[in-house]
Parts: C-alpha cells; structure tokens; sequence
C-alpha cells in the first residue's frame, strides 16, 4: 500500500438497492480503516464511471421483498418534483406499500435535478459523517485519486445484508433522521408474509443479547468490533456454496453472554483461517472481525445469536487447554466428585452460569428495593463470641489469644438488635451464616439469608414489606410464574390445623380435617384410645383416587411410618352417585368392619370426600400425626 494513512473504496452510485448495498461496503471500511490505525482516513468514492442501465432502475427488492424493478428516468435524473410522484405512484401500482414503506422509499429517491452521483454523495455524508468517513465523488472522466483504492461489487446476498449493517453503522454512532431509513421504520414495514430476509433480519438480531450485539456490531472511537476472552466450543469445517466464501472454517465462541459462530475465510484473512485449523475445544481466543448475516440455509433457530456470525478478520490464541474430562456446553450427567474437582469448568456450564446470573440479579434487586424504602445495608462481623443459638457453634481458635476460640456467627441476630439500640432503626444485611448440624433439605452448613430489621413499626407494617419485596422479585425476575396476590394471611394455628405445617403449599387443596369427634363414637379402639391419650384422629380427601389398588396404599402407608405415623387408615369410596346414596357396597377399607354408613358420611362430610375419592387418616399425637399427614398432603399434591 503506498499510503497507510488512506483508505478508499470506491463503488457505483444507485437507488435505493444500491444505497443499502453500499452501507454493507461502508461498513467494511470504517473497520477496515479502523484496524489499520487511528491515523488511517477511510474514504467512500462514488465513480459516475461505474454507473450502468440497472443502476438507473428502481429497484424494489430490498423494500419488499419481490424482485421487481422499475425503469427510472433518463441519466437516472427526476426532473421535477411531479416526475418523482409520478414515480413513486408507479411503485405503489406494482406493490401496496405501507405509510412507512412510501416514506422510506421516497426518502431513498433522489430529489428533483438531482443525479444518482450527487443523491449518493448527499445521503451518505448525512449518516456518516459522525463516524469520520469522508464521502466523495468522481466524474465521469476524472483521474482516478489514489492511492489504494478497493473496488469491491458484492454478490446479491450483500443486497439484504445491508440493513444489518444500517443497524451496525447506528451503533457506531451513527444517529439517522426518526422515521427515516432507522432499524424501527424497516421493521415496522415488515410483514410476516413479506419473506423478505432485509427486514425479518433485524427483528431476528434483536434477540441477540444487548451485550453481545455490542462486543459484535459496535466500534467505539479507535476500536474496531472484537470478541475478547472467549471459550472455543466445538470444532468443525463447514463449505459454503456461496459467492463469498469458497472454503471457511466455521468455529462457535462461548462467553457468559452466550455463543456465536465465527467463520475465518482463507480468501480475506489467510492467516486467520490457518490459526483457526489448529485451536481446540476450549481454548481461549480473541476474535477481531465483522458480524454478518449467516447464509441461507445456515441459521440455528436454537440460538439467541443463530442468525449471524462473525466474519473474522484476524485471531489471537490468549491461552490453550487440554481436553476438558466431562462436556462443558452441555448439562450431562456428571458425577460430583469430579464436577467439584474441576470446578472452574463446570461453573461454564450453562446451569451453573444462568444460577450466578439470577442470583445476582435476586440481591441486586432486594439492595435496590430496599434502599428505596431507606434501609441501609450493614455488614456484622463474622468472628463474634459464642453465644446460644439453635445448632452448635464452628469455632476458630484466636493465635493471639491461646486457649480462646471465636465462633462463626449462626445468625447476625445479637448484633442486629445491636444496631436497633444504636438508633439504626431501618436496616439490613445479606447476611452469611454458619451452623454445624446435620444436612438436610433445606440447609447445608453456610448458606445466605436475608436480614431485615425495622424500629417503630406495627405487624402490619413488617408483613406489607415483605410482600411487596417477594411479589415484586417474583413479577419483576419470573414475569411467566404465577403469583397469588395478596398473599393468605393465617395464624400458626390456623396453618397447623388446616395444612399441619406452618409453611403449607397453596397451590391445591388437600386441605385436612379434624375427625376426633366422629373417632370418639366408632368401634375402632385405636382411635378411641389415641383421642383418649390426647392426641387426634385427621385425615384429608384425595379426589378421584379411590382406585387405589393394595400396592399402592400400602406403599402410603410405608410412606407416613418413615415421616412418624405408627400407620394410615385408607377409606375408598367407590361407585359413582351421591354421597346421600352411598351404601357400605360401595366403601373399601380394612376398618369398614368397624364403621358404621352413617360415620362413614360423617367422615366423608367433615373432609369433603365424593364418591371416586380416597380418605386418609392418620391418628396420633398431635405434632406426629401433622408431620406425617403434612408430608402425605404434599406428596399426593405432586
């Protein structure tokens, strides 16, 4: 190159077919420019030279989507403004137009006595100039300007994915004129039987996630698009039958973000193609190059970003990896030994990734909710004195004090009603707590909870809080989950009674019912002698179940003795009709025997069992047979 400080390229003025083609070129040599320095000046030529018979066309493909074209004036030139209505009418005959689509065409045609050359050179110094891309034209007859110069004519695919790069060259800075020529204006004229891949493409690249279609698609100031720090996930050759590309190597980068397919073409960039043949799975790489539409035919509906790809222009390997000992790109079954032992791989798992994520965002979201309402967020010590707690305390021994041990705090409790003392009456903590018992479903020996703390407030005033922080996290972070507002509101004993257990789930009924009473007047001496001792005699109906074969309430039964039962009575009321007309023919259970028809209705009244239903009763001790009829509750729900 004779002059590293200047770039040009220079290409056929056109309508508006042509215009979107050469955003697509405009592009290429802003980032081209770009990577070769900040002293380098990128110039776009018009060359009145190049103009040939189509160039004088209108052509309506990139509007639409149908392949049809228009003979426009002579030399190209409108001569009035009555010519270019006329004009624009003669499309409307050929394709129904849209109020937007009439305004960006007539936006792309030249004004009255202005020629191809001199609308090209206007309309593209108009966007472009806020990028530093210097536009000119060249005369017919005119020397050419030296000194490189790139004489680049696209093949047809170039036409459509020019539009992307509308969008590309707005996230460069550029800032087009509202309702003219802007990603929202092409997408609002789309249909979705239009077909037409200008205008489906953009609405597809939105999906692509904010933050990768700005490492992808934007070049701020001296920097030119770059994918930095990212994980190769497979390895593949792909031949593509297309002009552009006569043999490329097709590699998928990985981030936090997600994946995006990066091709290396050994036409433009040789030594790119031959770093990309040798890197291997999880290798980490950093990728300059231009983002493209991919192919037709090559999209991956399975992606976010599956319907472009990077053209790369040049690769960096920022470190090498041996073969990974399980896949990280998927979530197979890996035994935790070895998960645990390669734990900087396995947090690139798609799970684990998406759990950090919403993590961060559920305390992001309290920090920011509470610090709305006034709260301040203070941090408690960790090493604090022992002091009675629920669990066992661990311990760490002081080196400056021998003989003498801290203790990692179970809760921040003591030191929260510390901080009430202290005046600070509305505050809170993501607080860590330590407790040294055994494991169980929902614990595990450190683990976070959130603290909250209010001075001067009523019971109200602590229950509305926390449900609109809960409520709000749910519909702000889960807008699909359901949510039942406002929350039910019962007293413990109320909770006990009804579901026996303080945290019931509400998502279905099973609700349980009280059947000392009628156990009192039956034959059955268990339940006489349970009620007798204290204890109570509940039990819950579960609908349409009453077709329960031996196997299967004797797995039941098994199932309450693990949970504290000493064992579970099953009345199956079978048949169909009323429970006024049910005879003892139609009641199934070993105790029938002891039971009389007019108990048995009693008892189906008091849980509001049908006929079809199953009634399970478990008699006891009040909080044994809660525990056990809770659990039974919960697993007949699932």
């Amino acid at each position: 190159m004779s002059d590293s400080a200047s770039l040009r390229l220079v290409c056929a003025p056109g309508f508006a077919g042509g215009r979107l083609r050469h955003w697509n070129q405009a592009l290429w040599l802003l980032v081209e420019a770009r990577r070769r320095g900040p002293g380098c000046q990128a110039e776009l030529i018009f060359d009145a030279r190049k103009l040939t018979r189509a160039d004088l066309d209108l052509s309506l493909l990139n509007l639409h989507g149908d392949p049809v074209r228009l003979a426009g004036p002579p030399q190209g030139i409108l001569a009035d403004a009555e010519q270019r209505q006329s004009f624009l009418a003669r499309a409307l005959d050929h394709l129904p137009l849209d109020e937007q689509r009439r305004d960006l065409l007539e936006h792309f045609l030249p004004l009255p006595q202005e020629s191809l050359l001199e609308a090209s050179v206007r309309l593209f110094r108009e966007f472009t100039q806020p990028l530093g891309l210097v536009v000119s034209a060249r005369e017919a007859g005119s020397t050419s300007p030296a000194p490189e110069e790139h004489a680049w004519t696209p093949g047809p695919e170039i036409t459509w994915l020019s539009a992307r790069h509308l969008l590309a060259l707005r996230r460069l800075g550029l800032q087009p004129r509202d309702g003219l020529a802007g990603e929202a204006n092409l997408r609002r004229a789309a249909t979705p039987q239009d077909g037409n891949p200008v205008l489906d493409s953009l609405g597809q690249l939105e999906s692509v996630v904010a933050s990768q279609v700005q490492q992808l698609q934007a070049a701020v100031e001296d920097q030119e698009p770059r994918l930095q720090g990212s994980w190769l996930r497979l390895r593949r050759d792909a031949r593509r039958a297309t002009t552009r590309f006569r043999r490329a190597a097709a590699r998928s980068l990985r981030n936090r973000d997600g994946i995006v397919q990066v091709v290396f073409n050994p036409e433009l960039a040789p030594e790119a193609h031959r770093v990309a043949e040798t890197v291997r799975a999880e290798w980490v790489l950093q990728i300059a190059g231009v983002v493209g539409t991919r192919p037709e035919g090559t999209a991956n509906s399975n992606l976010p970003t599956g319907q472009v790809e990077v053209v790369a222009g040049g690769i960096e390997v920022l470190n090498q990896s041996l073969t990974p000992p399980f896949e990280v790109n998927e979530d197979a079954d890996v035994d935790e030994l070895v998960r645990l032992k390669y734990r900087y791989l396995d947090l690139r798992r798609p799970r684990m990734r998406d759990i950090l994520v919403l993590r961060h965002r559920v305390v992001k979201f309290i920090r920011d909710f509470l610090d709305e309402r006034d709260f301040l967020e203070v941090e408690t010590p960790i090493l604090i004195k022992s002091t009675p707690e629920g669990a066992r305390d661990y311990v760490v021994p002081s080196r400056l004090y021998p003989g003498k041990f801290y203790a990692l705090p179970q809760s921040p409790q003591q030191l929260k009603q510390l901080l009430m003392a202290a005046g600070v009456e509305r505050h809170f903590q993501i607080a860590r707590c330590f407790r040294d018992e055994d494991p169980r479903g929902d614990r595990q020996p450190e683990f976070t909870q959130l603290d909250l703390e209010m001075s001067f407030v009523q019971q109200e005033d602590v229950l509305d809080l926390t449900e609109d922080l809960y409520t709000g996290l749910v519909e702000g972070l889960f807008p699909d989950k359901r949510l039942l507002k406002p929350f039910p509101r019962m007293t413990h004993a109320e909770a006990m009674d009804r579901f026996g257990t303080d945290k019931p789930d509400l998502r279905f009924g099973l609700e349980l019912a009280d059947l000392s009473d009628i156990a009192q007047t039956t034959e059955l001496r268990v339940f006489r002698s349970v009620v007798d001792d204290g204890g109570v005699v509940k039990g819950f109906a579960t609908p349409g179940c009453a077709h329960y074969g031996r196997s299967q309430l004797d797995e039941l039964v098994e199932f309450v003795k693990t949970r504290g039962a000493k064992g579970m009575v099953p009345i199956a009321l079978e048949g169909s009709g009323s429970i006024d007309d049910l005879t003892m023919e139609q009641v199934r259970s070993p105790v029938s025997k002891f039971l009389t028809l007019d108990e048995v209705k009693r008892i189906a009244m008091a849980t509001g069992a049908e006929v079809g239903d199953l009634v399970l009763i478990v008699a006891g001790p009040a909080k044994r047979a809660n525990l056990a009829l809770s659990a039974l509750r919960t697993e007949m729900g699932r």
